[in-house]
């Protein structure tokens, strides 16, 4: 019987579970998981070191900033 799968690579796990054993693949997911995150985190750096340096209105911010702002012009 032949199982149905979306094509998005399920029909791969048996074969890299078979590889690496449960907690290979268990630390394998989790490990491309922080990657996409610290990609996350550099990628949003470089977008507030830009934003930073295009335009010196003498208010100096901090990274973290710009999540509270959001709000604060929603309220208006």
């Amino acid at each position: 019987m032949e199982t149905m799968t979306c094509g998005c690579g399920e029909d791969h796990i048996p074969g890299m579970l078979a590889r690496f054993g449960i907690v290979g693949t268990t630390v394998l997911v989790l490990g491309v998981l922080v990657v996409m995150l610290l990609a996350g985190w550099a990628l949003a750096g470089v977008v507030w070191a830009v934003r930073r340096g295009s335009g010196d209105d003498g208010h100096e911010e901090s990274f973290f900033d710009g999540f509270g702002r959001w709000n604060d012009e929603n309220d208006e």
